[in-house]
């Protein structure tokens, strides 16, 4: 059984009459019996996923874990939306890529496999459902900062480097395996109309970040630099949202689940909502257990490519512990302010 906080306070989302309670006082409105019957089962059949996926091999694990984020995904855009199952789209809403032709190579690189985002399907629903929006900590254990990301193109490609370069929990051991990760610590953002000043850290994983390597994140952003000292640098931005770079967070057990805002490189061009981008990081890892399971059983085994095993491995653990804690807090972002 789970026993994670999320998982307990999910539990409350696998009961008909508290999914229709829950509805009712945030939407002010009612929800079928037979609507919130399909939340709460499609909840129960995903923490059946993640229960299997917890005493699964390493060779399939991946592959129960993203039909439980699946789950999940789909009960929170009928909550949200509060439409019917029947009405879900049946496709995953991401196609894999190039990969035959990654693994065609003598040494392949596993960071180069690709998915695509398409039209419609369970990941746009999940997109457009959640605004596309980061729920972030900032020097807090709960969410108190919204981030809304602009809307995700369909054709985007999102590569396993991409969403593996910028999550900020597995950034130490992602150092080790490609060097700099693509985000940056936020020492301190303070907001006051109509500007607002971020200090962010030169210290990243054992190296000092500089100027030139901060600013490339500023693809869709002019924040003015102010000034480089004591190992911060300082911008000044309006408040705008528009006009920041974008954030996720960074959420540390070391202090209690305590999180800082990160800033973040863009996926060329596009942008990802953190639950967003680890739903594509389930879909890719189970996929790639899924369709090339001689390429995944190799990996695994140390056969080919490991330097990046650790963490992929990681990288499996964070969206186990986190897809359902991320998923929960837009069930109950109405109860945190946001």
């Amino acid at each position: 059984m789970l026993r994670s906080p999320a998982w307990q306070t999910l539990a409350n989302y696998e009961s008909q009459d508290l999914v229709r309670l829950r509805f009712h006082a945030r939407f002010k409105r009612g929800l079928s019996a037979e609507g919130a019957r399909e939340v709460r089962s499609s909840v129960s059949q995903a923490r059946s996923y993640f229960e299997s996926a917890a005493t699964a091999d390493r060779t399939v694990r991946p592959l129960l874990l993203y039909y439980g984020c699946l789950g999940l995904a789909r009960s929170l855009v009928m909550f949200l939306r509060g439409v019917r199952e029947s009405t879900l789209a049946g496709s995953h809403g991401l196609q894999t890529g190039n990969w035959t032709s990654v693994f065609a190579q003598a040494k392949p690189d596993i960071g180069n496999i690709m998915a695509s985002t398409l039209t419609g399907g369970a990941f746009a629903e999940f997109v457009n459902a959640t605004a596309n929006t980061s729920l972030l900590t900032h020097n807090s254990s709960l969410p108190n900062f919204a981030y809304t990301h602009p809307p995700v193109p369909t054709g985007t490609p999102i590569l396993l480097d991409d969403i593996l370069s910028r999550l900020p929990e597995l950034g130490a051991q992602y150092t080790r395996w490609r060097g700099l990760p693509k985000f940056c610590p936020v020492d301190e953002l303070r907001a006051q109309e109509p500007t607002t000043d971020i200090w962010i850290s030169q210290k990243l994983h054992g190296f000092t970040i500089d100027r030139q390597f901060i600013e490339a994140f500023f693809t869709t952003s002019s924040p003015i630099f102010q000034s480089d000292q004591n190992n911060q640098i300082w911008y000044k931005s309006s408040t705008k949202s528009s006009d920041l770079p974008p954030f996720w967070d960074h959420r540390n057990h070391a202090f209690g689940a305590v999180g800082d805002l990160v800033l973040l490189k863009d996926f060329g061009g596009a942008q990802l909502s953190k639950p967003a981008a680890v739903l594509a990081l389930a879909y890719i890892l189970g996929m790639l257990v899924r369709y090339f399971p001689s390429k995944w059983m190799s990996l695994v085994r140390n056969e080919i490519g490991d330097a990046g095993l650790p963490t992929i491995l990681l990288a499996i653990e964070y969206v186990d512990e986190w897809f359902p804690q991320l998923v929960l807090e837009h069930f109950e972002r109405d109860l945190i302010g946001l």
